[in-house]
């Protein structure tokens, strides 16, 4: 907005041609007979019930229609040619309409903390503002279209995380941005029923005014319902301390409660009290002499004389109980006092500084005014809609020289038209518009811009203190470019520029471009660049200059922020510099330019930026603490910081470092080094905050880092480094002691065993560790000589078996037999031919072939175990081929003895005869 569109204020209501119908059908307009459009209009300025937003008004009968909505929710319609309709506008009344979207229900993302049945909806806004039964503020309502119901909703539409949802049967409104009730104020406290207590008539005075602001309305509590006495609410000023001490009246109001029978708590709006409060202002309560009006008691409720009250002031000496606007402290006193009355306020906003002057960027005989804008506004809506900025030639401002209003956007203007000799004072206020007229918040305090002196500065020279009034005179040789500067020097010691341009006798060098930090330390800085190429007929380049400042951005508290060095070459073939005795941990800036002689130099360079390095830390480590390997992990010592804790605000983590080396000897670990394969950061950790020790290998995650297991096969250096909280790259990192080439220790296991004949075999592992166990089963028809459970166990630091496998025999019967036949075969041989030719034949006699036994039945000592007997795919009804072996299986993942798991087991058979058995049986 220019400040050509705010030169004047305007307050205009928007109109039209038809009839607002309201989107809330149930209670929503309150209709008057008037004279005029503009009486409609003043009756909905003075509505102290509810928040009038718009009016209809009938050119035919004078019928006027007061509403709670406006334009954003209701309807314009044209049915009828002689209504008009009028929107007020934001500057009509300190406080503002309540705002809504059309269709829009307040749903997602709120908390409803209470609800009524009310069908008008100011009712549902009084509600509102009237509610003390709730533990949050009020922010907005949803009323339902055409039903009773009425929600108080602890958020507005436009809160972080609300969503209004479509929903035609419901309609949100927003209270005022600007209605905030503060719950920490002891004036926005809830108000208590303290019941009517008797007759009045005494200037109360009790709380406090919280913020500068505008009175917005009064919320108090009705304590006599009927044929009560006239009570006034008022804020009252005191000047003065003690007997000194004087109270002045500034803006006072008649409470005029609708239904007072009701009782209740009511809120009563005051649209046109247009004087600024002020925090610390106090609140007061006046009630008419019922003995002169016939009056029965308090409008507004109170308590008289409780220990535990506010102490308030109460006017005594006061026989014809009379309304005054000033008192002194002869005229009251103090007693304790409770009172249910509250004053609602419309915060102004103020200026947190005094505005500033300055010629930059301006013509002779301007001045640049600027000023800042709060960072921490209150909350509100057009409290402020303007600035007035003003210019004096005395202090006083009895005079105004220049004035001008520019909108809320603006944080600067510039005054015109001024003499350069002449001192002059500007000003500051925030401004309302109130009905078209100016209304001043907040004055800032005065921005002198008085001249007392006048400098010109050429380059490096100056011409100083010279009140001008002829031209000055100055010698410049070829070849340089420098800039004419004149600055004035303010009555108040302030120096400001207010004219300064670049003027070239002959071509400056070039900047040296191409600037690169070749090293860097905690304390010194290497810096190179390109050879600038000058020629010229009466300078050369002597030398070059490196200029560095601290920057503010640092982790050394010794550092002195925006500090200058200045770094020359020896002569001007040097274009490499190291600058030593830098602060560590410091950003600085650095620039480096030609120089041509004391006073005149080429064009500065672009900046460099760079932080120094921390200083590393003393690292140590305890005695007792050493490398130890495990099978799986490497637990290494970290190291004990003994630097500074100021030396370590640089430093963001410590980092270990792994290298699975592909020999016995170590690299030199860098951080170019680290590729996450060979070499990698296994461990992250805070310098402040880690445990004395890692385990290596752990498979955890620290500080987003994953401290991979180790692999057995090879052997790992182990090194410590910091990372700079300025910087991505690691310092030169250490080998923790112990850790050059170190790798897992081998497990210990015992010799693997030979298979025992004619026994079934459990094994908890197959890689003989310690404490595996063998478990030994014969097969039937034989016996177990030996232990049936043996264990690898450690002795002298080796593996060896707790026993000898054991041995498994026939039974004795079985035995017997065999020996029989051994001894009966000399004597029986030919009794034994006989019987097999017999058998013979009658074998070839019969008509079909025998069917073989089923040799795959269950065997009761696996099933006692857990197992059970698979045939083999050799077995079958055809048996002229031998079984050698059937496979064994556990019938399920989980294993029945000692809780371990065995996949499979096989049973060793012996050779079968193919002799009929029968038939030796009854030989034997």
């Amino acid at each position: 907005m220019s400040a050509a569109l705010v030169s004047r204020l305007t307050c205009d209501w928007t109109s039209g041609v038809g009839r607002l119908d309201p989107y809330i059908t149930s209670g929503s307009i309150k209709a008057l007979s008037v004279t005029s459009e503009d009486e409609c209009r003043a009756q909905c300025m003075q509505q102290t019930s509810f928040i009038c937003a718009s009016i209809n008004y009938r050119t035919g009968d004078g019928n006027c229609e007061l509403l709670a909505e406006n334009t954003q929710t209701a309807i314009i319609s044209s049915s009828d040619s002689q209504w008009r309709y009028s929107v007020r506008p934001d500057c009509a009344g300190i406080w503002q309409p309540w705002t809504a979207t059309r269709g829009d229900h307040l749903n997602s993302g709120v908390q409803k903390y209470n609800q009524i049945s009310v069908s008008d909806l100011r009712d549902c806004m009084s509600f509102c503002l009237q509610d003390e039964d709730i533990s949050y503020n009020c922010s907005s309502i949803v009323k339902s279209v055409s039903g009773d119901q009425c929600e108080i909703v602890n958020k507005r539409s436009d809160d972080t995380g609300v969503t209004p949802e479509v929903n035609k049967g419901h309609q949100y409104f927003n209270l005022p941005l600007w209605y905030s009730d503060n719950s920490e104020s002891t004036t926005n406290t809830k108000i208590l029923d303290y019941g009517s207590a008797g007759s009045a008539f005494m200037l109360l005075f009790n709380y406090k005014i919280e913020a500068d602001g505008y009175l917005v309305g009064w919320k108090y509590l009705i304590g006599h319902s009927t044929d009560y006495c006239d009570s006034y609410a008022a804020i009252w000023r005191q000047t003065g301390e003690g007997n000194s001490a004087v109270f002045n009246l500034i803006t006072e109001t008649l409470l005029t409660p609708e239904d007072v029978s009701a009782g209740g708590i009511r809120f009563q709006f005051v649209q046109n009290s247009a004087e600024v409060v002020r925090k610390g202002d106090f609140l007061a309560l006046y009630v008419e002499d019922l003995s002169n009006s016939g009056c029965e008691g308090n409008l507004v409720s109170i308590r008289p004389d409780l220990d535990e009250d506010l102490s308030t002031y109460l006017r005594i000496s006061n026989p014809n109980k009379d309304r005054v606007d000033t008192l002194t402290a002869s005229d009251v006193n103090t007693r304790p006092r409770a009172v249910a009355l509250r004053a609602y306020i419309a915060e102004i906003l103020k200026l947190p500084g005094d505005p500033v002057s300055s010629h930059t960027d301006v013509s002779p005989g301007e001045i640049r005014i600027t000023w800042e804008f709060p960072t921490t506004a209150p909350i509100q809506e057009l409290t402020t809609t303007h600035f007035k900025i003003e210019c004096s030639d005395n202090s006083n401002f009895n005079t105004i020289i220049s004035s001008k209003l520019v909108s809320i956007d603006y944080r600067e203007t510039v005054i015109s038209n001024l003499n350069i000799q002449q001192p002059y004072y500007a000003r500051v206020s925030t401004v309302r518009n109130y009905n078209g007229e100016e209304l001043i918040q907040d004055v800032s305090t005065e921005a002198d811009d008085c001249v007392s002196s006048v400098t010109l500065t050429h380059g490096g020279g100056q011409l100083f203190n010279q009140k001008k009034t002829g031209p000055w005179t100055f010698t410049k040789q070829q070849g340089v470019t420098f800039e004419l500067t004149i600055k004035v020097e303010l009555l108040d010691g302030h120096e400001t520029i207010i004219w300064q341009q670049e003027y070239t006798t002959s071509e400056a060098p070039n900047s040296p471009d191409r600037l690169t930090i070749d090293t860097r330390t905690s304390t010194s800085v290497t810096i190179s660049w390109s050879p600038v190429v000058y020629t010229d007929k009466i300078y050369s380049i002597q030398r070059y200059q490196v200029t560095c400042i601290t920057t503010n951005n640092t982790f050394n508290d010794s550092v002195t922020v925006n500090s200058v060095s200045y770094y020359n070459t020896l002569d001007s073939s040097t274009t490499s510099l190291t600058m030593e005795s830098l602060y560590s941990q410091v950003e600085y800036s650095c620039t480096v330019k030609a120089i041509l002689s004391e006073n005149e130099f080429g064009e500065s360079s672009r900046e460099v930026v760079f932080w120094t390095k921390p200083v590393e830390p003393v690292l140590t480590y305890s005695n007792d603490n050493e490398v130890i390997s495990s099978e799986e992990t490497i637990t290494v010592p970290l190291p004990n910081i003994t630097s500074s804790d100021d030396m370590l605000k640089g430093y963001d983590s410590m980092v270990i470092v792994v290298e699975k080396l592909s020999s016995r000897r170590k690299r030199s670990i860098t951080v170019a080094s680290i590729d996450n394969v060979t070499v990698y950061i296994t461990a992250s950790f805070p310098v402040t905050d880690y445990s004395s020790s890692l385990y290596v290998g752990d498979n955890q995650t620290y500080g987003g880092y994953w401290n991979r297991p180790l692999d057995n096969q090879y052997s790992y250096h182990i090194a410590v480094g910091f990372k700079a909280k300025t910087e991505d790259d690691v310092l030169k990192f250490t080998t923790i002691p112990g850790a050059e080439s170190v790798r897992l220790t081998q497990p210990i296991r015992c010799l693997e065993l030979s298979s025992v004949e004619n026994a079934a075999i459990k094994v908890s592992d197959d890689i003989w560790n310690v404490n595996s166990t063998m478990f030994y089963s014969c097969n039937e028809g034989y016996t177990r000589q030996g232990p049936a459970i043996i264990t690898c166990k450690l002795v002298d630091g080796k593996g060896e078996w707790s026993d000898n496998p054991p041995i498994c025999e026939l039974q004795s019967s079985a035995a017997s037999w065999v020996v029989g036949v051994a001894v009966g075969v000399p004597t029986g041989f030919i009794i034994i031919l006989l019987v097999v030719i017999i058998i013979v034949m009658l074998v070839r006699r019969s008509s079909g072939t025998e069917s073989g036994e089923n040799r795959g039945q269950p065997n009761l000592q696996y099933q006692e175990m857990g197992l059970t007997n698979t045939p083999s795919k050799n077995q079958g009804g055809t048996q002229d081929v031998p079984v050698k072996s059937a496979e064994y299986e556990t019938p399920s993942p989980q294993a029945t003895l000692d809780d371990h798991v065995y996949e499979k087991v096989t049973k060793q058979t012996e050779q079968p005869c193919y002799e009929n058995t029968s038939t030796i049986r009854n030989r034997v």
